[in-house]
């Protein structure tokens, strides 16, 4: 043990001994090692704030957080639907009296009228003189001088203008006519989405030919390109289209309109198969009178105007029914369906 102590004694002697000769340099790296460890300790005591607030809420609570704020507010979204597109439809009536009355406005450009020089006095005539008003002057030779010749006359070149067409405009090559064109301020309903716009282009068409299951209308006005589309537009009937793109509605000239069309075979209401009845609440019922179960059913509605006999928005409404059996009234609800503004343009069991 004595043995053992002297020898811890000589590597402890041989250890100071080591740092005896070193001090300066061991004293400054201990000063850095302790620094070092400092900082350290500092920044584990008290975290950022950021990092702090970022930890603070898991993760799978926040999303679920995020999904009941999404589901609350689509459910209060549908809750609303009806009551919002009702307003957005009847937003339209005003466009619609004006097309079904034909008080439509055509601004036609006028050309300005050249003025006319009534005077009799024609530029370049010498006027006046000693020989009295009027006369030329004589010399004294008895040689009479010319009088000064008159300027050259510059014809202005005026760009050839180039066409433009006024409403009511019959579409070439299509059955269709658009009756006018016209601001709009409400709801948006191409999309389904019930936007608010304001001042975006809507077109009011009639289908002067048979069922259509498709038109697409384009129009040009100066450099812009305006595109309507509509769906299930039945034969006679009249239709307001909103600009599928929400352009907004300016003044000046049009300059085309050109229309691709598809016709429909499909706007038929099967009434011996299906029984519809509107219940005034913004539902209505479909019973199965055929005897026999059907396996899925199509059903088609579109917004509309009674008053004015117009339809309201180019966009068509569907619902998919299955497994109707005979004789089962079922009541369905549509968020745009409304009592008195929507009418079913078809209804085909499969």
């Amino acid at each position: 043990m004595a043995e053992k102590n002297n020898q811890n004694k000589k590597t402890n002697a041989s250890i100071k001994k080591k740092t005896g000769k070193s001090s300066a340099i061991w004293i400054a790296a201990g000063l850095l090692v302790l620094c070092v460890l400092v900082f350290a300790g500092i920044r584990m005591i008290r975290p950022d704030k950021g990092t702090e607030a970022s930890d603070s809420v898991p993760t799978d609570i926040g999303d679920s957080l995020v999904i009941e704020q999404e589901n609350s507010a689509e459910a209060q979204a549908i809750a609303d639907d009806s009551e919002k597109h009702e307003g957005a439809v009847a937003g339209f009536s005003d466009i619609a009296q004006a097309a079904k009355n034909e008080d439509i406005e055509n601004d036609e450009p006028k050309k300005e009228e050249e003025s006319t020089d009534d005077s009799g006095i024609e530029q370049g005539e010498i006027v006046g003189g000693g020989g009295g008003f009027g006369a030329p002057e004589a010399s004294l030779d008895g040689i009479v001088p010319s009088p000064s010749p008159k300027p050259a006359t510059v014809t202005s070149i005026e760009p050839t203008p180039i066409p433009t067409i006024d409403f009511p405009y019959a579409i070439p090559g299509t059955d269709l006519t658009i009756l006018q064109v016209s601001p709009y301020s409400g709801y948006f309903l191409e999309d389904g989405s019930g936007d608010r716009v304001s001042n975006i282009m809507t077109i009011v068409l009639k289908n002067n030919g048979g069922d259509l299951a498709y038109a697409g209308i384009g129009v040009s006005q100066g450099e812009r390109n305006l595109a309507f589309t509509a769906s299930s537009i039945p034969a006679g009937s009249t239709v307001i289209i909103q600009e599928q793109n929400r352009a907004a509605y300016m003044d000046g000239s049009f300059y085309s309109a050109t229309a691709t069309t598809s016709p429909s075979e499909g706007l038929t209401i099967s009434s011996d198969v299906l029984a519809i009845e509107d219940n005034g609440d913004n539902t209505f019922t479909v019973n199965n009178v055929s005897g026999e179960i059907i396996g899925s059913a199509v059903i088609s509605y579109k917004s509309y105007l009674p008053n004015e006999d117009v339809y309201v928005g180019g966009i068509t409404y569907t619902i998919n029914l299955t497994g109707l059996e005979p004789d089962t009234p079922i009541i369905v609800e549509s968020s745009h369906y409304v009592s008195g503004s929507s009418v079913i343009v078809s209804a085909i069991a499969g």
